[in-house]
């Protein structure tokens, strides 16, 4: 049977619950780098030529003593195939990324700062890639300027599959997911999906549905589906946004600091799920600090920066022995990144220091090093050292590679043989045969639904998530009541009294005046925190502007009646105001009209400001 035979072959993703294990252990690698850096360079760097699936398991392996029934191997099979369908890149064209020249500055005091200075690099599908250096370096401003969320004072070509890139086609294949875990905190994990998938999938509800329950089921998400985001653990709410992202199948993955606030197991889960997205044929590039080096093994490219400038761009594992061939030796049993980061800091620790009186000496005398090497890596990556250290690098590779692969043609069957070749085949190649493209360039509109579709949408989610934050909707509800009855108690039954007029006029205005503050403070104070959700939103194309607004607004729109005309009616008559219906209509009118202008005016302020600035103009306004 067809079916049992694809679920065996890949019966150790299944069994693992989670990413595939890769063909080239970690633990392998581990051991070699202890003993010798250039077999760490030639292990590391086999994950290159990985195939883009692992290989059956040999004939003869051992087999479970229950053999499993038909029903119970077309559920494995069925979930291997969902975990296949996204995982892989179905239906999109593989975009390679190259820049050239690329210089970013910003203007400070009417000089102007170099962030990024004239880089050079070219990312490939298949391949996972790391954006590294020193804080300061200019890492997330180069995501930021590759992502097409800076493009002003950016100077040099960014190419997409070797044309010019037009960043709005760009932006819509391809997604930025931040350091921070921008999520919804009221929503749980499959309304969060749910929301997604209506927003960027133009399916059936049935389709849409079964989509979003297999990457729960893909990413690990399933069993806490029905919890709310606030709730998740960091991982969870990594891989959630991940998942969230993976709806629409961008060929293009930035990453900023995925690995940011996780301990070493989730840091091992996301970077593993990140390669087998990148196996799948995408451009994976994400920024990352300081990895392990179990971490760093699963990398197959390294882009390097400091100041602005690229020290290194090349195989992962090649950085010892390049390093080496520059005068630069990274000790035996020494993290590799942790030796470049110290260097170019100009704190390496691996130095032995003398006396305390010495220190100062020996700290200047390491910050100089560190500067020294930054410019002479610099320049050997400027002058073409570095690319054509890497051609030699995996020439010498690739001979290896066929001499192992000869061996094995030799003592092994030919069908295994054939087998082995079909899957050491260069996955750029099966790539670039990829000829399927249905990434919809063609399509005129900026967005994947329509308006309409987008306001019902956000409506539902604003709305779920206000009377979910139910402390904030009981202090409204609260003060409205409480304000509402001193006021009352203090102007009581002043109405009908001609002699107090003026003081009749003082209450009309102080009720405005609680009615705006209470409408503006809580949007100027909520917003910020939730702009960010909107910026990575709209940016990554799920909707428009006006569609937020209308359903912000709108969604928002019962509680700023409904608590107004409370507010009103409890003063209204404690004051004794004349008992006409038309009056008392008026008079809730304005209310209701002055609530809705403040949360205008608290949307604007909050939008444009932080939090701080937002604070001090909402009490001035």
């Amino acid at each position: 049977m067809p079916e049992p035979k694809k679920s065996k072959s890949r019966g150790k993703a299944a069994k693992s619950g989670g990413p595939a294990v890769l063909s080239v252990s970690c633990e392998q690698q581990a051991a070699s780098s202890g003993t010798n850096p250039a077999a760490t360079a030639k292990a590391a760097d086999k994950e290159e030529t990985v195939p883009l699936r692992s290989n059956p398991p040999p004939d003869g392996a051992s087999t479970a003593i229950n053999m499993p029934t038909d029903n119970d191997l077309k559920s494995s099979y069925n979930s291997l195939k969902g975990k296949e369908m996204f995982l892989r890149l179905q239906g999109k064209t593989p975009l390679t990324l190259e820049f050239k020249n690329l210089s970013y500055y910003v203007r400070v005091r009417n000089a102007q700062k170099t962030i990024l200075d004239s880089l050079n690099g070219k990312f490939k599908p298949g391949r996972l890639v790391a954006l590294m250096g020193p804080s300061g370096a200019g890492k997330s401003s180069l995501t930021n300027v590759l992502a097409g969320y800076i493009s002003k004072n950016v100077e040099g070509d960014i190419l997409v599959n070797g044309q010019i890139r037009n960043l709005r086609k760009f932006r819509k294949n391809s997604c930025y997911i931040m350091q921070e875990d921008l999520l919804l905190p009221h929503l749980s994990v499959y309304e969060s999906m749910t929301c997604s998938a209506n927003l960027r999938l133009c399916e059936p509800a049935e389709k849409k549905e079964a989509m979003v329950r297999t990457i729960l089921d893909v990413l690990g998400l399933a069993e806490c589906s029905s919890t709310r985001a606030s709730s998740l653990s960091g991982g969870q709410k990594k891989r959630l946004a991940i998942a969230q992202e993976l709806l629409s199948n961008p060929p293009i993955m930035f990453f900023d600091e995925p690995t940011s606030g996780l301990d070493s197991a989730s840091c091992f889960q996301c970077v593993s799920l990140l390669k087998e997205l990148a196996l799948g044929g995408r451009t994976i590039v994400c920024t990352i600090h300081q990895p392990s080096a179990k971490l760093f093994e699963m990398f197959d490219q390294l882009y390097f920066v400091a100041k602005g400038r690229c020290l290194y761009n090349g195989p992962a594992g090649a950085v010892v022995p390049y390093l080496a061939s520059r005068g630069f030796v990274c000790p035996s049993y020494h993290n590799p990144t942790d030796y470049f980061m110290e260097a170019v800091c100009g704190d390496d620790s691996t130095t032995p220091v003398g006396d305390a009186g010495e220190d100062s000496a020996t700290t200047d005398g390491d910050q100089q090093k560190g500067e020294c090497m930054v410019t002479a890596l610099a320049e050997a990556v400027r002058s073409g050292q570095c690319a054509e250290f890497m051609r030699a690098y995996k020439s010498a590779v690739a001979k290896e590679k066929a001499d192992a692969a000869i061996l094995a043609d030799n003592a092994s069957a030919t069908s295994s043989s054939s087998s082995s070749a079909n899957s050491n085949k260069n996955p750029d190649q099966s790539l670039a045969n990829n000829d399927s493209d249905s990434n919809d360039d063609s399509r005129t509109g900026h967005f994947s639904t329509g308006t309409l579709n987008q306001f019902r949408v956000l409506y539902v989610r604003t709305f779920l998530s206000i009377i979910r934050d139910t402390q904030l909707t009981r202090l409204r509800l609260l003060s409205h009541v409480s304000v509402g009855l001193l006021i009352g108690m203090l102007y009581f039954k002043i109405g009908n009294d001609g002699l107090k007029v003026q003081s009749n006029a003082g209450c009309l205005f102080f009720c405005m005046l609680f009615l705006m503050f209470t409408a503006l403070m809580p949007t100027v104070l909520t917003f910020p925190m939730e702009m960010n959700i909107f910026l990575r939103e709209h940016l990554n194309y799920w909707y428009s502007v006006k569609a937020y607004y209308l359903a912000k607004t709108l969604a928002d729109l019962p509680f700023q009646v409904i608590f107004p005309v409370i507010y009103g009616t409890i003063v209204y008559f404690m004051t004794a105001q004349p008992l006409e219906f038309m009056r008392y209509f008026l008079f809730l009118t304005i209310c209701v009209q002055t609530s809705l202008v403040a949360q205008s005016f608290g949307l604007l302020i909050g939008a444009a400001t932080n939090l701080e600035s937002a604070i001090f103009l909402g009490e001035i306004w």
